[in-house]
């Protein structure tokens, strides 16, 4: 009854007539992204085929306090705003979208996401598009009027990379995509201050299941001391794990624990000049595929989700699976340890 109720609801707020798309009336476009890190980086090339195909039209991201960091750097984005954490908050900041009169909102969920619809409908743009959404809460994606820019399913459904999705909503505006691969993060033309060489080792993905264990981390140590003991090896760290981090490296002097910091921001140009990155399926994989820097991620079992997030557009990106579709729980320490020594050697 309740999902019934909630189809209904749906339907009835999203039952909103439109008028065909205009380019040449997009001057203010903005794209609902307040999620993770991520999400926000694979985002990237849509707002890069939008402003190179529309450079006078203002870009405004919607994005959360964790991703925010990513597109206030970007050349690709005007404008950032942080969605507040309080409702109240959150509807005056939709208010005061609507007395700018957007062209059109891009809700980046590929679900049906009721909080994303409510939003669109408080703004009140003139458009709306979104990628293809498959059916939740009772609720087709096509039922959902207020989408008049809605690309059709594509035949491999969802098992292809989130940015090419994305780039859908472009490419059915008409607009180019042409060099909106790879990843449009920037770039620093001056390296870090290191003295030695060095690889990026990152510990964990977004979720506890998606760590490194302790062991594994001094086995990966050894291997790269082995290949090359000139390099140094940087570890990111978060306030709840550095100084268990500190601990289990204590005893390897080719290893130096990152304190961790506000934003990701200025890791962007340690991964950019380093030698190598190893870690689990996180944001750190869209990183190192930016910048085209050797790479060896470790997966789930998940084929789907492996297909959506797996490295894109770097020759040089090795991957480990797991047998755990939620977890890194049984992958090949072994071949975990070739692929670094394909990559360092």
């Amino acid at each position: 009854m309740f999902n019934q109720l909630k189809a209904t609801l749906l339907k009835h707020i999203t039952d909103v007539s439109r008028a065909p798309v205009s380019l040449q009336s997009l001057s203010h476009i903005v794209v609902l992204r307040y999620d993770r890190i991520g999400d926000m980086i694979v985002s990237l090339p849509l707002c890069k085929a939008i402003k190179s195909s529309l450079p006078n039209c203002k870009l405004t991201m919607i994005a959360s306090a964790s991703n925010a960091c990513i597109t206030e750097s970007s050349e690709y984005v005007d404008t950032t705003i942080i969605k507040p954490a309080h409702i109240f908050a959150w509807v005056k900041v939709l208010l005061r979208l609507r007395s700018t009169n957007p062209d059109l909102v891009i809700d980046l969920n590929h679900s049906v996401a009721p909080h994303t619809i409510f939003a669109i409908r408080i703004i009140g743009p003139k458009h709306a598009a979104t990628p293809f959404k498959a059916g939740r809460w009772g609720v087709a994606g096509h039922e959902l009027k207020m989408f008049d820019v809605m690309p059709p399913q594509h035949h491999l459904e969802y098992r292809r990379p989130i940015a090419e999705m994305y780039l859908d909503i472009a490419r059915e505006l008409g607009l180019s995509t042409d060099g909106a691969l790879p990843y449009p993060l920037p770039k620093t033309s001056e390296p870090c201050s290191f003295s030695k060489d060095y690889v990026v080792l990152n510990i964990a993905g977004s979720r506890t299941s998606m760590r490194i264990e302790s062991n594994e981390l001094i086995s990966i140590v050894k291997h790269v001391e082995r290949l090359n003991s000139d390099l140094m090896i940087y570890v990111p760290s978060m306030p709840d794990n550095v100084s268990t981090l500190k601990v289990i490296f204590e005893n390897h002097s080719n290893v130096s624990i990152l304190e961790p910091t506000p934003s990701i921001t200025p890791l962007l140009p340690i991964v950019q000049y380093s030698k190598a990155v190893i870690t689990p399926d996180t944001a750190l994989v869209h990183i190192a595929c930016a910048y085209s820097v050797p790479l060896v991620a470790i997966y789930t079992s998940d084929d789907a989700l492996y297909e959506q997030w797996r490295p894109t557009n770097n020759p040089n990106a090795f991957v480990v699976r797991s047998r755990e579709p939620k977890g890194l729980a049984g992958y090949s320490l072994p071949e975990l340890l070739s692929c670094i020594e394909r990559v360092l050697t």
